[in-house]
């Protein structure tokens, strides 16, 4: 089983996968700027945050891990900074 498809098996419900055929869709490469194949980027609300060149499975999981952690990081600071209701705020039924 290829790399990829290792780590989608496993952390498929926790991040997004997607894979682009760049023997089929040059120009998405040329917009991206990729060289090399396997390229893996990584993007956070539709921004690029990192690359990685090569398929080393250590480091490919490593990537994948620490961008798994930090999105729940920033989930529970959301929720941590989420307004809270003012306990002398009263709603009349």
């Amino acid at each position: 089983m290829r790399i990829f498809e290792k780590l989608y098996t496993r952390f498929a419900t926790e991040i997004d996968f997607v894979v682009v055929d760049v023997d089929a869709n040059p120009e998405a490469a040329e917009q991206r700027g990729i060289e090399a194949v396997p390229t893996f980027e990584v993007f956070r609300k539709g921004y690029f945050v990192e690359a990685m060149r090569g398929a080393e499975e250590e480091k490919l999981e490593d990537l994948v891990q620490r961008h798994i952690a930090h999105t729940a990081e920033l989930a529970a600071e959301a929720i941590h900074a989420s307004p809270k209701p003012s306990p002398h705020l009263r709603m009349n039924s």
